[in-house]
């Protein structure tokens, strides 16, 4: 038993280093999240600078991250098209747009 919840803690160990990899690819390699990052600066820092109460800085730090999560599951979409073809199809254009 003790065995058995040492592999399943290493593998979720490994699960974040996977997830924190993907995170690293997308900003060194994709033009729009590092555009998201440079804006989640200057909004943190607007924010900051107009000294938000803890409850919108709570909201505000969602609403960042779902906007992050979002860009990264569009290049993992982005991608996955490219691996599936390399030919043009519009279905798979209008989807990426």
């Amino acid at each position: 038993m003790m065995n058995e919840n040492k592999q399943t803690a290493g593998r979720g160990i490994g699960k974040f280093g996977n997830a924190a990899r993907g995170i690293w690819v997308a900003m060194r390699e994709e033009p729009s999240f590092l555009f998201h990052l440079g804006a989640t600066v200057a909004v943190v820092a607007a924010a900051a600078a107009m000294q938000l109460s803890t409850e919108r800085w709570g909201l505000l730090l969602i609403c960042i991250t779902m906007v992050q999560v979002a860009e990264i599951f569009n290049t993992a979409i982005e991608r996955t098209c490219r691996v599936l073809t390399n030919t043009t199809q519009p279905e798979i254009r209008n989807a990426l747009d």
